[in-house]
């Protein structure tokens, strides 16, 4: 386990923070993921740099923005929006690093503004397209230029074999990694579930946290009835800039872009049997446990607001 790295890569220190999925698309066809594959555009809702660096700045907060997809490099003008939201937010990015705008990005971002690059090693679709060295030589120009990267490998059966070996390239670069259990099908095996032995072992020797890591690819992590603070500083917003409590509780709270969102002001329990929002759920749950009333008042009230 490298349970120290998420000492290290601590969200907490950040009180505000909202978890960006900016778009569904990605030009990446691997077969184990959910999201729209292998395409060149965004199809959904565009907005430009200013507006959407805009509409954070009003909202008087300092954010750390959480940019997700989908392959978040490929929405337009993706550098200029980093460039104006990082005046006065944080980013944290999370990419397969697949797109020549690497570059541009590492050199003109200031690296001190983004706490993380989140470097997605999808090693079987790299291997398919030849672009293994291409993820290597990114990572490095990166961390030329000052910036923050962890890698994140997938822990796919087919590259099981190599991840021992990649983990170490890693370190030599001085490039932190970390596992994250498949989570789809292979093969016509269901994983995490159709991992042998040996290979559950290997996965669990690289993760974060083999428990929570396990938890939430079988659809197990449960904080229900633990007040968190999801709703209140801590946010998911949709690619259409509809802002929600979590990534797991996604009726809306109103939207961003339109200047309709009502931020909460308190605590609530988790009312889900399951969280979705893995990392950022652990840094936003606190251990505090709600009464059975607060948990069924949160649940009625919830059940009764708009989608």
């Amino acid at each position: 386990m490298n349970k120290n790295l998420l000492e290290i890569y601590d969200l907490k220190i950040f009180p505000w923070r909202i978890n960006w999925e900016i778009s569904r698309e990605c030009n990446f066809s691997c077969a184990y993921c959910v999201n729209d594959k292998s395409t060149t555009t965004v199809s959904s809702p565009v907005h430009t740099p200013e507006k959407i660096a805009a509409v954070f700045d009003s909202t008087g907060k300092e954010w750390l923005i959480l940019i997700t997809g989908g392959e978040p490099f490929m929405y337009p003008d993706f550098n200029q929006i980093c460039l104006l939201l990082s005046q006065k937010h944080h980013l944290q990015i999370t990419t397969n690093l697949s797109s020549p705008d690497i570059y541009k990005f590492a050199d003109t971002i200031n690296p001190a503004k983004i706490f993380l690059i989140s470097a997605s090693f999808h090693y079987t679709e790299r291997k398919r397209r030849n672009l293994v060295d291409d993820f290597i030589d990114k990572c490095n120009y990166l961390k030329s230029r000052g910036f923050v990267v962890l890698v994140n490998y997938i822990a796919h059966p087919e590259s099981l074999p190599l991840m021992e070996e990649y983990f170490a390239t890693f370190k030599l670069m001085g490039i932190s990694s970390f596992a994250l259990a498949l989570r789809g099908e292979y093969n016509g095996e269901k994983y995490p579930e159709s991992y042998t032995k040996q290979e559950l072992a290997l996965v669990k020797k690289f993760v974060l946290d083999d428990t929570i890591e396990l938890n939430s690819a079988l659809g197990k992590l449960n904080y229900y009835g633990r007040y968190c603070t999801a709703g209140q500083t801590y946010f998911f917003m949709n690619p259409q800039g509809e802002v929600s409590r979590c990534a797991t509780l996604q009726k809306p709270l109103g939207n961003l872009f339109e200047g309709s969102v009502c931020f909460g002001n308190k605590l609530v329990p988790c009312i889900a049997k399951n969280c979705n929002d893995v990392y950022c759920g652990v840094a936003a749950v606190t251990n505090k446990k709600a009464c059975k009333l607060s948990v069924f008042l949160e649940k009625k009230k919830y059940k009764k607001q708009t989608i």
